[in-house]
Formats: C-alpha cells, sequence, structure tokens
C-alpha cells in the first residue's frame, strides 16, 4: 500500500486503497461540541461539507483518488466571519474487512478528535468524530446540571477480578483499580466478601487479594488528586459470601469500614436518587447490591445508595425499577 503524504496542517482521511473509480458513501457523526468541515483535496475548497454537532451527515467520495479534509468550523475575527482552522496532520487508509467492526483511526497524539470507522457493506462506511478527551478528567470539562443518567460512562465487569483463570478471572493482572481509573473507568464493580481481617473482594469463591480499605485508598487517591478532583466514580457494592453471612452483618461491615477508611462518610453520596453531576465531583456514588433494612445507616434505606427494591438473578433480557423520578433498565445476564 502506497502511503500518502501529510500535510503540515490538516486532518487527512484517505478515502480510497482500492480502485481509484470507487465511489463510497459516508456516514459521518459528528460528536464534538462545533460544527466541522470536510473537503476533498490537500487545498481548501469552495465545495465542502458542514458537519453539525450530533447530527449524522452523509456524504460521498470523488470517483477518483482523493483525501478528506477535517477542520474545526469556528467565528474568527470580528462580524462572525467564519473560517477554516487547520488542527492537526494525521493520515489514514479505510482498510475493508468483512466484518461490521467499529475500528479505532490511528491519528496523531496531537489531533484534536478521536475518530472510529465502521465497514457496513463494500461501498459503505460510518464515521463517528469525538472530541479528544483526558481519560484522567474528562468529565470535569462537563456541566453541573447534567444528570448523572444522561451520561454514557465506561465500566469494568467484575472491577478486581484479576485472579482465577479460566472460571474468574475478569481482567489482566495489570490492571489494577488505580490503572483503570487513570483510563477512564468511572463504574466499578466490587464484590466482597466477610473475613477475620474484615472485607475483601472476591468472585464467587476465588479470592482476590484486595481488601475493601485498599479500594477505599485507591478510590481516595485518585479523587483527591488535582488532576482528577473534579471526576466522580459509581461504586456497586455486592455481597458474594450471601450463602454464609447474614445480609445486617455484611451491611453493618460495609458502613463501619466506609467511616473509618480515607475520606469517611464524606466522600460518598448515599442518597437512592440519581444525582446531577455537580452534586458528585470528588465523590463516590453508591450503587448498592447487598441487602439488610438499613439499620445504623443515615436515612435508613434511603441512605444506603441507589438501590433497585428487587435484582433478579441472571436476567436474560432487562428488569425495569423506578429510582425516584429516573426509570432505570438494568441487563445483568
Amino acid at each position: 500500500m502506497t502511503r500518502i503524504p501529510t500535510l503540515r496542517k490538516g486532518l487527512l482521511l484517505s478515502p480510497h486503497s482500492a480502485s481509484k473509480s470507487t465511489v463510497m458513501k459516508l456516514e459521518i457523526y459528528n460528536l464534538t461540541d462545533r460544527s466541522l468541515l470536510c473537503h476533498w483535496g490537500s487545498k481548501p475548497s469552495q465545495e465542502h461539507h458542514i458537519l453539525l454537532p450530533n447530527q449524522p451527515t452523509n456524504i460521498k467520495t470523488p470517483n477518483r483518488s482523493s483525501m478528506m479534509v477535517l477542520t474545526a468550523h469556528q467565528s474568527m475575527g470580528q462580524g462572525g466571519q467564519k473560517d477554516e482552522i487547520w488542527l492537526s496532520t494525521t493520515s489514514f487508509s479505510f482498510i475493508r474487512r468483512r466484518r461490521a467492526l467499529w475500528m479505532m483511526i490511528e491519528v496523531e497524539e496531537s489531533a484534536p478528535w478521536t475518530i472510529y470507522r465502521c465497514r457496513v457493506s463494500r461501498r459503505r462506511q460510518k464515521l463517528i468524530i469525538l472530541s479528544k478527551r483526558d481519560p484522567l478528567s474528562f468529565l470535569s470539562g462537563l456541566s453541573d446540571f447534567v444528570p448523572l443518567s444522561s451520561l454514557c460512562l465506561p465500566g469494568t465487569h467484575d472491577t478486581l477480578a484479576l485472579y482465577g483463570w479460566p472460571v474468574a478471572q475478569c481482567q489482566s493482572l495489570g490492571s489494577s483499580l488505580s490503572y483503570q481509573l487513570q483510563s477512564g473507568i468511572r463504574v466499578i464493580d466490587i464484590r466482597l466478601a466477610v473475613k477475620e481481617e474484615g472485607l475483601v473482594a472476591y468472585h464467587g469463591l476465588v479470592p482476590q487479594k484486595v481488601s475493601f480499605l485498599q479500594v477505599l485508598l485507591d478510590v481516595h487517591d485518585f479523587l483527591t488528586d488535582p488532576a482528577s478532583c473534579r471526576e466522580t466514580i459509581v461504586m456497586s457494592i455486592k455481597q458474594e459470601d450471601f450463602a454464609t453471612t447474614p445480609p445486617s452483618d455484611f451491611s453493618a461491615l460495609v458502613h463501619k469500614e466506609i467511616q473509618l477508611g480515607p475520606g469517611g462518610m464524606g466522600m460518598w453520596f448515599l442518597e437512592n436518587r440519581v444525582p446531577l453531576l455537580g452534586e458528585v465531583r470528588g465523590k463516590v456514588v453508591m450503587f448498592s447490591r447487598f441487602g439488610g433494612d438499613g439499620a445504623g445507616w443515615e436515612g435508613g434505606l434511603e441512605g444506603m445508595g441507589i438501590h433497585p427494591t428487587k435484582w433478579p438473578d441472571s436476567e436474560k433480557e432487562t428488569f425495569v425499577w423506578a429510582c425516584k423520578d429516573t426509570l432505570v433498565k438494568t441487563q445483568d445476564w
């Protein structure tokens, strides 16, 4: 494959890796917060497409080998004059794949966007353009008035399951909780059992060699770091030893260790409702998957965090429940 030379400025996309006469249809989703321009060729052109935020745009590539240039569309100077701003330099080829998988397009580190593409058919592809954000602090710039339920937060299944391959292990050995948080994970799935030394992470019957105290330390360090102190973490807490430990004992020990741990109860949002992002910056939102009657918790059951009234075991379809004025659908198969 011939390497396409890059310009000194601009984000270049090569639409052709096969026949020069192929016309490809592109469905582009601009998921940034500003309008973008795209045009074909290495120089600014009068013929361009405006990619409005949060709207799909359908375009066709020229029937010759060319390059698509993405630029920011913003006001310049007085009078609101519009101009093209060349932001960064990179180029790539549309690699034709038989499977319709979303793939990240490699761009230079200085590029302002993250771009994904999916091959729908031989002559049709989709592009998604996202503003590049720092995974350490990607929530920091969002409005305080955004409900947590309107965000798509990345999470990990059985976050601390580092051991017990092939039955119990879900994460690689290098994926410590601190590493996951720094990589952008904001929903963590913590499963605990009661031992003599206190609460310890388990997956089923397999111990995971991490105490709940260590979890609290890692979370506290992350939420008090100046680079990530405006983030929030949703922590699901589940009891793994429900067959041998009464739910009330487990609940009491969770409360005790949180109270005595770093940050104490002040590090937590424990109300049974979906908060606004501004209410929970620098805090952990509890999503409780353990029982008990709320004894010992301020507010009783209403002070044990967000929780459904029931949790079906391995429900293949979603189950629906109301968290105050928010309708919640949960899938846990």
